[in-house]
């Protein structure tokens, strides 16, 4: 019997002493999770053990207004965590400016994570790629692409953009007068106009292509829009869980697009003058060659590749809304190289149906200015002041993203009252206006 109440005396006292042990766990844990990277760092609200301030975003209230929130209480320099990772966020015009044009190239790099590093290849696009010789490099060229091909030539750019209006007329005559969802012929119009740029072709309306593309948007958002546990609690990358196999073979597949071209472009080009964006990287870098350039051994096929895929697929460019960033941010967005045209043109259209005053005063003003008998051009601009600032004010009133891509620093740095190293930020668009239109009457009195 002593044997029996010794041992039974045993068992309370492990477990006791197994209580005491996971609430002091737990204690510490809830401590560590609260302390900030350094002392002087930005305040901000405080978050969860592991998760940060992860569940504020999952809530209906969009996350601009939780920044404006936020910066009530903190002030337009606080700080927030998602996962394991630090964010300081900024909010009004003077701190953005002072972060990242006065100190633009302190601000310059860019932060990593799971996803970014698995769809820019290890950082070697241009949205994300840290501020490298490498990297300013691709900077340079892709910006001489754009240049050459079409915003450096008025006449240039609008034979781009009418290249697409036998499609598009053809496209808008097989609906004759039935109502239809514009949202796939506007997808479209920029897939058409960018495949042109990029690829030297373009896709048939409603066609395969389009189809393709189309899909790949949307399983991105499908895949990625909550994030991966990855991205957090970087830990996680090493254990293959669905979400990970599945972000694996989207972009298996994505690249596998991209690739094609690329090998039909090596197969088709025969150094003559460029005609779209491949031919003209393939151009520069056989130029390179011949001059003997070092500069030559940059300009990988891994490069040209992502290089091609920031303009057209814009993947990378909204990973920073997968990664380390508020999961459910972009529900419902896109990725930059198209979408974020696209839903700027859904916007559009979207608002002019909503206000057919506005609707008819652009009509009158391209009517009297432009007329029926040629096409729109841009040396028109200077004469539609009417249209001009309509087209700002949905820019402005429909900011496609609340929140703009991350930067990190590269050295010690001061912003506002705080200096850090190693710092993770985040403008929101949303930040610089600080307010938006809410109603009918103010959008009216914002195009008189």
């Amino acid at each position: 019997m002593l044997g029996l109440a010794e041992s039974g005396g045993v068992v309370p006292s492990s477990t006791s002493l197994a209580l005491l042990s996971a609430a002091t766990a737990l204690v510490g844990l809830w401590v560590w999770s609260q302390q900030k990277p350094r002392k002087d760092f930005p305040p901000g609200p405080k978050g969860w053990p592991l998760i940060g301030n992860i569940l504020e975003f999952r809530s209906d209230i969009p996350p601009h207004i939780i920044f404006m929130e936020h910066a009530k209480k903190y002030g337009d320099i606080f700080s927030i965590r998602i996962g394991q990772r630090w964010t300081v966020v900024l909010n009004g015009a003077a701190v953005i400016k002072e972060a990242l044009l006065k100190k633009g190239v302190e601000f310059a790099n860019r932060p990593s994570s799971y996803s970014i590093d698995l769809a820019s290849e290890g950082g070697k696009n241009i949205v994300f790629g840290q501020f490298t010789p490498t990297w300013k490099l691709h900077r340079k060229l892709a910006y001489s692409a754009f240049r050459t091909l079409a915003t450096g030539n008025n006449e240039r750019f609008e034979k781009l953009v009418y290249s697409i209006l036998p499609g598009l007329t053809k496209h808008l005559e097989s609906k004759s007068s039935e109502p239809f969802d514009p949202r796939t012929t506007l997808a479209s119009c920029i897939y058409n106009i960018l495949a042109t740029m990029c690829f030297g072709k373009q896709f048939e309306f409603d066609g395969p292509e389009v189809k393709f593309w189309m899909r790949m948007s949307q399983q991105f958002m499908e895949i990625f829009g909550n994030g991966l546990a990855a991205d957090y609690i970087p830990i996680l990358k090493h254990i293959p869980t669905p979400a990970v196999k599945k972000s694996k073979e989207f972009t298996n597949e994505f690249y596998d697009a991209i690739n094609k071209e690329l090998e039909e472009h090596h197969a088709s080009y025969d150094g003559g003058e460029p005609k779209d964006l491949i031919e003209m990287l393939f151009h520069i870098r056989q130029e390179m060659e011949d001059e003997g350039s070092e500069d030559m051994t940059m300009i990988t096929e891994t490069y040209i590749r992502q290089t091609v895929a920031d303009v057209f697929g814009g993947m990378k460019a909204t990973s920073y809304l997968i990664l380390f960033m508020v999961p459910t941010i972009m529900e419902n967005k896109g990725t930059s190289g198209t979408d974020t045209s696209i839903f700027t043109m859904h916007w559009s259209v979207g608002l002019l149906v909503q206000y057919p005053e506005v609707q008819a005063k652009v009509a009158a003003e391209v009517d009297r200015v432009v007329g029926r008998d040629r096409l729109p051009c841009l040396n028109d601009r200077d004469n539609l002041p009417y249209t001009t600032a309509t087209l700002y004010e949905v820019m402005r009133y429909s900011s496609i993203a609340p929140v703009s891509v991350p930067h990190a620093t590269s050295k010690e740095v001061q912003i506002g009252e705080f200096c850090s190293k190693s710092l993770q930020l985040l403008p929101p668009p949303w930040g610089r206006g600080k307010g938006h239109i809410k109603n009918k009457e103010m959008l009216r009195r914002c195009i008189v």
